[in-house]
Protein backbone atom coordinates (compact mmCIF):
# COMPACT_ATOMS: atom_id res chain seq x y z
CA UNK A 1 0.00 0.00 0.00
CA UNK A 2 2.57 2.48 1.08
CA UNK A 3 4.33 1.90 -2.36
CA UNK A 4 1.10 2.30 -4.14
CA UNK A 5 0.73 5.60 -1.79
CA UNK A 6 4.04 7.39 -2.92
CA UNK A 7 3.23 7.35 -6.74
CA UNK A 8 4.01 10.93 -7.75
CA UNK A 9 4.75 12.01 -4.48
CA UNK A 10 7.25 12.38 -1.90
CA UNK A 11 5.26 11.85 1.58
CA UNK A 12 2.58 9.74 2.60
CA UNK A 13 -0.10 12.29 2.75
CA UNK A 14 1.32 14.86 0.17
CA UNK A 15 3.21 16.80 2.79
CA UNK A 16 5.57 15.51 5.34
CA UNK A 17 4.09 14.68 8.48
CA UNK A 18 2.38 12.49 11.45
CA UNK A 19 1.94 9.75 8.82
CA UNK A 20 5.36 9.55 7.37
CA UNK A 21 6.99 9.35 11.07
CA UNK A 22 5.04 6.69 12.79
CA UNK A 23 5.34 4.69 9.43
CA UNK A 24 8.41 4.78 9.75
CA UNK A 25 8.94 4.11 13.31
CA UNK A 26 7.23 0.78 12.07
CA UNK A 27 8.86 0.66 8.72
CA UNK A 28 12.54 0.95 9.42
CA UNK A 29 13.22 -2.16 11.14
CA UNK A 30 10.94 -4.06 9.51
CA UNK A 31 13.15 -4.07 6.57
CA UNK A 32 15.39 -6.49 8.70
CA UNK A 33 12.80 -8.67 9.61
CA UNK A 34 11.04 -9.00 6.65
CA UNK A 35 13.27 -8.19 3.69
CA UNK A 36 11.54 -10.41 1.03
CA UNK A 37 7.92 -8.09 1.71
CA UNK A 38 10.26 -4.60 0.84
CA UNK A 39 11.77 -6.18 -2.32
CA UNK A 40 10.89 -4.56 -5.48
CA UNK A 41 9.44 -1.59 -3.78
CA UNK A 42 11.93 1.30 -4.61
CA UNK A 43 9.04 3.95 -3.90
CA UNK A 44 9.04 2.73 -0.35
CA UNK A 45 13.32 2.25 -0.22
CA UNK A 46 13.54 6.01 -1.21
CA UNK A 47 11.58 7.38 1.00
CA UNK A 48 12.65 5.58 4.07
CA UNK A 49 16.02 7.59 3.16
CA UNK A 50 14.03 10.66 2.89
CA UNK A 51 12.60 10.43 6.22
CA UNK A 52 16.11 8.91 7.98
CA UNK A 53 17.30 12.09 6.01
CA UNK A 54 15.28 14.43 7.79
CA UNK A 55 17.25 16.71 10.48
CA UNK A 56 14.65 15.80 12.85
CA UNK A 57 14.38 12.58 12.77
CA UNK A 58 18.39 11.89 12.27
CA UNK A 59 18.67 13.88 14.95
CA UNK A 60 16.09 11.59 17.03
CA UNK A 61 18.31 8.62 16.04
CA UNK A 62 21.57 9.92 17.03
CA UNK A 63 20.04 9.89 20.35
CA UNK A 64 19.84 6.55 20.66
CA UNK A 65 20.79 3.91 23.04
CA UNK A 66 21.75 1.55 20.46
CA UNK A 67 24.23 2.07 18.06
CA UNK A 68 22.00 0.80 15.25
CA UNK A 69 18.25 1.50 16.43
CA UNK A 70 16.90 -0.37 13.59
CA UNK A 71 18.25 -3.51 15.22
CA UNK A 72 15.90 -2.77 17.71
CA UNK A 73 13.31 -4.59 15.88
CA UNK A 74 15.86 -7.77 15.73
CA UNK A 75 14.84 -10.91 16.46
CA UNK A 76 16.91 -11.90 19.45
CA UNK A 77 17.13 -14.10 22.73
CA UNK A 78 14.05 -11.68 24.39
CA UNK A 79 11.69 -12.76 21.74
CA UNK A 80 11.06 -16.00 23.86
CA UNK A 81 9.61 -13.87 27.09
CA UNK A 82 6.59 -12.57 24.31
CA UNK A 83 6.01 -16.36 23.52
Amino acid sequence: RIEARLDGRDWLMGTFGIADLESYAWLAGMVRLLPAAFAGKPRTAAWLERVRARPAVAQALALSRSADPAASWSVGPEINRWG
